[in-house]
């Protein structure tokens, strides 16, 4: 097929259907479009309205149709593309879709002008933030990623767009929407495409409520009648999720006003959870009895949480002269409680790493967490994911608290429970807010609630020693200690 016209709307509107068949999915079977997926592909391509701002359920394939549209745009017209997202990672959803489907048909591909690469060796990069085609026309990417106002407001009104897709948007705080409204002022022509969930009530809550905004708004009613899900299926994430992170995600129903604050996050937990939650407790001796310890630097506490199945305690919260009196909290706790040590996970932050590098000199093996890490088991057969540590902690004892969990009464533990928020993005990404944006009075930290969370992190096996006669020494079969 050559495309020869010489109006882009009526050459659009001409090759449109032919161009979209041409896409196919991971075993070369053609891709099949929803309706919904139709109407964002035709809304890309032919831009009938200059201000577009779509909601679906959390998988439906928004990102496919969407990275489809812009590979068409692409090929027909001398358009400059950039997708921008909070972060580079996220950039790539849309991206990812791009480079995948570019290379669909050679239709797409023999339009890309790669100037000194062939079209192989371009297939086999895993990653493009550039491509340009032949016509001219222009696809990016920008990422929205960094903590200073002033350097993101230079990379956002350095670049100017044409056509902007901005994924994630709820998760853009207002100042940064600003800034990529102001990215278009260059153009006469331009177009806004915008993607994201109900989970917020900044900017992107009163687009979805603007008269002048084109809107796509499905649910997962329609996306079942769509053939997108199956009702089983449905049923499983409300069940797995909980009603509030299934109706953002699924039933794309923003949160009511006060439930959610200006950045997208609303309360782990209710307060009438968590006082329903403090009971009498008794923690007997167990091996399985699971310790969080939270080391106090900076002047905080050293705050030790015990926890079995069904009951949880604050038994420690002092002031210590240093990080090498946290060890001896430690075995304490773990002797009189007949702990292994494997289930004392110890917040490896920073200058907590000296505390568990003692504990380990003396042989007790206890399991080092680094809450912000983001290298987190995924959870089999669940859509949820956690921004790092820290958040499956938290979803965690969140989880526990919801069927069942007793928390023998602390004030501060209580009080700090009440303040955790959490947020989700369009990915279905679960993220706790971090301290420093906390109401906390001042210079406090929410040790307690730390600790708890803590005794939810997943534990290392007890190491399995070998001896090695010939060389006169011992090591750990199982390795990583």
């Amino acid at each position: 097929m050559t495309i020869t016209a010489t109006r882009y709307k009526d050459t659009a509107i001409e090759a449109i259907g032919e161009l979209k068949s041409l896409f196919v999915d991971d075993n070369r079977k053609p891709l099949e479009f929803t309706e919904t997926q139709d109407e964002m592909v035709n809304n890309i391509v032919l831009m009938p309205h200059n201000r577009n701002s779509t909601i679906t359920p959390t998988q439906y394939g928004k990102s496919t149709a969407t990275g489809c549209g812009i590979i068409i745009k692409g090929v027909l017209a001398a358009r400059k593309q950039v997708i921008i997202a909070g972060t580079e990672e996220k950039c790539q959803i849309i991206m990812g879709q791009v480079n995948q489907h570019v290379f669909d048909s050679n239709i797409f591909s023999s339009q890309l002008d790669i100037a000194g690469a062939s079209i192989e060796r371009l297939r086999r990069q895993r990653r493009r933030d550039h491509l340009t085609f032949k016509r001219g026309g222009h696809i990016k990417i920008l990422s929205a990623q960094n903590r200073n106002k002033k350097a993101i407001e230079q990379a956002l009104l350095g670049e100017g767009g044409q056509d902007i897709y901005l994924d994630d948007s709820p998760l853009m705080s207002n100042d940064q929407y600003d800034m990529i409204l102001r990215m278009l002022g260059g153009y006469k022509d331009n177009f806004l495409f915008e993607l994201g969930n109900a989970i917020n009530h900044n900017h992107f809550y009163k687009t979805m409520h603007d008269k002048d905004t084109h809107k796509i708004w499905i649910d997962c009613e329609e996306a079942i009648r769509e053939g997108r899900f199956t009702a089983e299926y449905i049923a499983e994430m409300e069940e797995k999720m909980g009603p509030s992170l299934f109706r953002s995600m699924y039933e794309c129903t923003f949160p009511r006003e006060g439930e959610i604050d200006a950045e997208g996050y609303q309360y782990l937990l209710t307060e009438k959870e968590i006082d329903d939650a403090v009971a009498a407790v008794s923690i007997g001796k167990d091996k399985d009895n699971r310790l969080g310890v939270d080391v106090g630097r900076g002047g905080n506490r050293t705050v030790l949480c015990l926890r079995n199945a069904y009951n949880a305690k604050v038994i420690k919260a002092e002031q210590t002269a240093s990080i090498m009196a946290t060890p001896a909290l430690a075995i304490e706790a773990m002797q009189e409680y007949d702990i292994k040590a494997p289930n004392i996970t110890i917040d490896d932050t920073g200058l907590g790493g000296g505390a568990t590098d003692r504990l380990r000199e003396q042989r007790y093996f206890v399991t080092a967490v680094v809450l912000g890490s983001t290298k987190v088991d995924k959870i089999p057969d669940s859509k949820i994911q956690y921004k790092n540590i820290r958040a499956q902690c938290f979803w965690e004892l969140k989880n526990w608290i919801k069927n069942g969990g007793r928390i023998e009464y602390n004030e501060a533990l209580v009080e700090q429970l009440k303040l955790v928020k959490y947020r989700i993005d369009s990915g279905g990404t679960i993220q706790i807010q971090p301290k420093e944006d906390m109401d906390l009075p001042s210079g406090e930290s929410p040790d307690e609630a730390d600790a708890l969370s803590l005794t939810f992190a997943p534990v290392r096996p007890e190491p399995v020693f070998a001896h090695d006669k010939k060389r006169n020494t011992t090591s750990y079969k199982n390795g990583g200690w």
